[in-house]
Parts: C-alpha cells; structure tokens; sequence
C-alpha cells in the first residue's frame, strides 16, 4: 500500500495542500490518482466532519480510488463521493433534472444509432433541411459533442471553431430540445444539462427530506448530510417500535438507498437493497417489453429502433425502421401500428398478440399474463432456449410478486 512516505516532495506538497484550489500537471503513470487519492483521506481524517467530491474520467479509476482510501482507513466510508463526472451528472439530473423538463426516469443513451435517430428527426424539422449540413451523420454527432465539452449555449460562435456555420445553433439547440422532450440523453449532454440543473438548483442542495411510509401525516426533518438522513429513518423505524420486515425505504437514487442500508444493518436491522438489471438478454421477453414501451409511446423512434433490433434477433428477419417512419405516417404517426403492419409472416403468434393486445387495444396486464403462463414458448422458433426460460421466470416472479403486494396492500 503506498503511503505518504512514498511521495516526493512535490506529491506531497500537493496532499498537504489546504490554500485554495490547485492544479496538477504530471504525466501519464506519473502517480496523480494515488495523490488524489491520500488528499481526501488526510482530509477524511483530520476533520470528521468533512465530506469530499472526487471525479474521474473513468470507472477504473474511480474504483482504483475507493479500494485505496478504503484500504487506507481500514474501513469503508460514505462521506467521500468517488465517482466519474458522468455519474455525478447521472445523479445532479436525477434529483434536479426535473428543473429543465427531464423527468427522474430519463435514459442514457450509449449507442451512436439511437443519436442519429433523434438527430434525423431534428433535421427533418429545420426550415431548410438537411441544406448545408455535411451528410454525415457521424460528423455532425461529433461536431455536437465538440460543443457540449466546451458548454456552449446555442447561441453565437462556438469558441473552438473558427467559423461557426449559421446552421449550427439552431441545430444544437433543437437537438437538445429533443433529447430532452424524448427523455433521453447521450454522454455528452449529460454534462451539459448537469452543469444547468446544478446552476437553477443551487440553493436547494442543502435541505434534505426523510419521508416515512407508515406514518398517517408526512413528517419532514432537516438534517446535515446524507449520513445523518439514513440515521434518522432508522430511528424512524426504531422508536415507535415497528417491524423491520414490513417496512420499505425509499431514495431519490441506488447510492442514497445503499447508505441507509448500511445504516440500518449497523442498527442490527437486516436490510435488503434489491439488485435491478438493465435490459433482457433473450430477444424473447425483449421483443414483448419494447412493444410495451412502444405502446406506451408510439412515436418514440429510438424505442422503434430497439423495437425492430429485437425483433431481427428473434426472428431473423429486418424490420428497417426508416420504412417503418415513413409508413407511420399514413397511420397518424403511429410508430407501433406501422411495425406490425410491416411485419413478416413469420412470428405470427407474436405479432397477432402484440396487434390484439397492444395496436389495437391497451391490454397491458392480458398480454403479460399470456406471455408469462407460458405463451412465450410460441413467439420465436429457437428463441425459447434456456436463457429465455430463466428470464421469463424471473419476470413471472416479480410480477406475481408485485400482484401479490397490491392485494395485500
């Protein structure tokens, strides 16, 4: 483990430094996050109190940072925040996104396709069309992420152009615009509407509210800091005596719900943070679930394009979504009636549900419960392998689960 006697005179000159901001310029390998790192543990240690923010540009190094301080201390501790600037952005916009019209719920958006879905619809919408603009599509995405990273406005010139084309920001900022009505945001914009949210919602970080469930009239407490907020529900559940098993702790965010967690179970109470999974592995049940959101949805065209993903890993058959667009609007923009209508023969179980169940009427809980009792065996030829078999299950024991707990309730 490296320690403080490790360290030249620089480094530590750097960990001991306590006048104000400063900046460190070394080298690749030169040894700046073992530096950051002892800088937040001595000031962890010499004021209890304290609270630290360390951000990186990757996951690797962020989890670097937290085995080292952990190690250090000999514990693990909540007051310091290692993190990726993305992951901070993540959780400023979950609780402050709201601010700019991004609802909590909101999704990154990792692949370059579903970009180029939301940067096609915006050009469609623009006076002049696609005049002017280079056809590549993979060009402008990176000229867009080229102004996120120097948090332009979307008004002027851009400060690391030389010349900024006068189409330019009508087009950055209608495609903002557009990640934001379609709740979805790419990597670069994550920054961007944090570093907004963050302004607008600046006086209000300091008030936290704890909010028990059981209670008949909502009790709020101001409290310090995270730490304190998760003491207090477990007081909460402690003083009047109720039963640990029988209640539920709710947080704006995964880390939040951790934190009480760990409180709790320090308490002596067994708390349990259940582990959630992205996306289905089998196209089996991921076919049924984009056809939810599709109906849910019906002119989401980044959910289109999942859509007929799905549908070609399952059925082996191209669904192109283009046509698909073009055909929506014959059917008044109905992204989801345009899809079963283009679909092929094959798969017709699936497709008839999904028409039945979804195009033609709202039966959300029919086509579930269909699908769960067994039904899925008859949406793919191939598709019901054992990694579908597994999902499915898991799925059915979650929705009889959730049922249950209705009932109950």
């Amino acid at each position: 483990m490296i320690t403080l006697a490790d360290l030249n005179a620089n480094q530590k000159r750097a960990v001991d430094w306590n006048k104000g901001p400063l900046l460190v310029l070394a080298g690749p390998g030169s040894g700046k996050t073992v530096v950051l790192t002892l800088r937040v543990v001595r000031l962890l240690e010499e004021n209890e109190d304290a609270s630290a923010l360390a951000l990186t540009f990757t996951n690797k190094a962020a989890a670097e940072m937290r085995d080292r301080m952990d190690r250090r201390l000999g514990k693990h501790t909540d007051r310091a925040r290692l993190c990726t600037f993305h992951a901070l952005a993540i959780d400023v916009l979950g609780q402050h996104g709201r601010h700019l019209g991004i609802r909590p719920d909101f999704q990154p958006m990792a692949q370059d396709e579903d970009r180029v879905a939301i940067l096609e619809e915006v050009i469609t919408d623009l006076p002049d069309g696609d005049a002017g603009l280079p056809p590549d599509r993979a060009n402008l995405l990176h000229l867009i992420d080229r102004l996120f990273s120097e948090s332009y406005g979307g008004d002027g010139p851009s400060s690391s152009l030389t010349t900024t084309p006068p189409w330019l920001p009508p087009l950055f900022r209608r495609y903002c615009d557009a990640l934001v009505a379609a709740n979805r945001l790419d990597f670069g914009s994550l920054l961007h509407f944090a570093n907004a949210a963050g302004h607008v919602a600046e006086d209000r970080f300091r008030v936290r509210e704890a909010v028990v469930p059981h209670a008949e009239t909502v009790r709020q407490a101001v409290v310090g800091n995270q730490a304190e907020e998760a003491q207090y529900v477990g007081r909460d559940i402690r003083d009047p005596g109720l039963t640990p098993a029988d209640c539920a702790v709710l947080g704006r965010t995964n880390r939040l719900v951790r934190l009480a967690a760990d409180v709790l179970q320090l308490a002596g109470h067994a708390a349990f943070v259940p582990q959630g999974k992205g996306e289905f592995d089998s196209p089996v049940p991921g076919v049924l679930v984009e056809a939810l959101r599709l109906a849910n949805s019906r002119h989401d065209r980044v959910v289109l394009r999942r859509m007929c993903r799905q549908w070609e890993r399952l059925r082996s058959v191209a669904i192109e979504p283009h046509a698909v667009g073009a055909a929506a609007a014959l059917a008044g923009g109905d992204f989801l009636r345009a899809w079963a209508d283009a679909g092929p023969g094959e798969g017709r179980t699936a497709l008839q549900q999904i028409r039945t169940g979804l195009v033609d009427g709202l039966a959300f809980p029919g086509i579930v419960d269909s699908f769960l009792d067994d039904g899925w065996r008859s949406w793919g030829d191939g598709g019901a392998d054992e990694s579908s078999e597994e999902e499915v299950e898991t799925w059915r024991i979650l929705h009889r689960t959730s049922l249950a707990n209705m009932v109950v309730g």
